[in-house]
């Protein structure tokens, strides 16, 4: 089997093709923000570069019914809200699995990683914003609404005070963190690699904003 994995972020469209069980390459381009079309034509020039292809997986922010194949929120992707994800079926003429992204996390941990075994846990991950898959009995708990584990929209200062600033997924936000550091040093780059290089290698600017950020992030 040749399948096109999409881990679809605010920032970064990170793919890979999977024949059988081995990944044979990684790749990554800028996620669109224009709209759904623009969306759809990327994946399908990333498509062309890994033909043949059998299906597709995305991991994909929002709220998603996995059963029905729709979107009803497409978290920072708001172009992708109310999506029937058949319609991409038959556009592409494949097979299309979804499932939210933080749940694939955990999924893959719990498969794979350091969940396996555990009963009980939660998965975080952050990125543009922050995602939460929550695990009960050894399975994802995805809640009556598919909401469980969305705890970006959690406040945790005063909305009153922060408004959306004082949102979870603000104050974790990786893409805020590189943007302040990477502004705090007067430079244009927004490629989290380079800014964590910057951080790693001991710089006083990056380090000082990564520890502030952590402290938030903790309390």
């Amino acid at each position: 089997m040749r399948i096109a994995v999409f881990d679809v972020g605010g920032t970064f469209i990170k793919y890979s093709l999977m024949v059988d069980d081995i990944m044979t390459l990684q790749d990554k381009v800028p996620t669109p923000y224009e709209d759904q079309e623009t969306f759809l034509k990327t994946i399908e020039t990333v498509l062309e570069t890994l033909k043949p292809v059998e299906g597709i997986a995305f991991s994909l922010p929002g709220v998603i019914d996995v059963d029905r194949k729709y979107i009803f929120a497409g978290g920072s992707l708001a172009y992708n809200n109310h999506t029937d994800v058949k319609a991409w079926e038959e556009r592409f003429h494949l097979p299309i699995e979804i499932e939210n992204d933080a749940r694939c996390a955990a999924i893959a941990e719990l498969e794979a990683g350091n969940m396996q075994g555990i009963k009980q846990g939660l998965v975080l991950t952050f990125g543009t914003g922050v995602g939460g898959g929550i695990i009960i009995d050894g399975d994802i708990y995805k809640g009556s609404h598919l909401i469980a584990g969305e705890v970006s929209v959690i406040f945790s200062k005063s909305p009153k005070v922060y408004h959306s600033k004082g949102l979870f997924g603000a104050i974790g936000s990786v893409y805020n963190l590189v943007e302040k550091i990477a502004k705090a040093k007067n430079s244009e780059t927004r490629d989290g690699k380079e800014v964590f290089e910057w951080i790693h290698q001991g710089d006083e600017v990056s380090q000082k904003i990564f520890d502030e950020y952590c402290y938030e992030v903790i309390c």
